[in-house]
């Protein structure tokens, strides 16, 4: 599938969260990218509701893989295991807000070393 227009980069803006709590007790989730910019620098975040990730345990990031030419193979995913999934987040302070926010290039820097290709809309590219 080549990802050529804004409909079909929109496919790939979000990510799936499979949480695990102390309790043995499972949750699923959504995270979608955001690219925050200053002073002509790049910060890729993923963002999600804290409700989602407080109190879990383990995590995992479910990523659509990508081949060597950037185009995202539909029905291959990797997944990014996390333990203590809650604490790679930062939630914001305020209790009636949720929202949740993690830096995503250490966690994609863990991925290129692992040889593993990823496909995401951030950078519109396979890594």
């Amino acid at each position: 599938m080549d990802v050529n227009t804004i409909a079909e980069r929109l496919l790939f803006t979000t990510v799936r969260l499979e949480t695990q709590y102390p309790t043995g007790n499972v949750g699923l989730g959504t995270s979608f990218f955001f690219d925050y910019l200053f002073d002509d620098n790049h910060a890729p975040f993923l963002v999600t509701v804290k409700h989602v990730v407080k109190g879990t345990s383990k995590g995992k990031i479910i990523f659509i893989c990508g081949n060597e030419e950037g185009i995202p193979m539909l029905g291959n995913c990797f997944g990014f295991n996390i333990s203590r999934f809650e604490t790679i987040w930062y939630m914001h302070s305020d209790p009636e807000i949720d929202i949740a926010i993690v830096k995503f290039l250490p966690m994609l820097d863990q991925i290129i070393k692992s040889g593993q290709k990823i496909f995401f809309n951030q950078a519109y590219e396979s890594f």
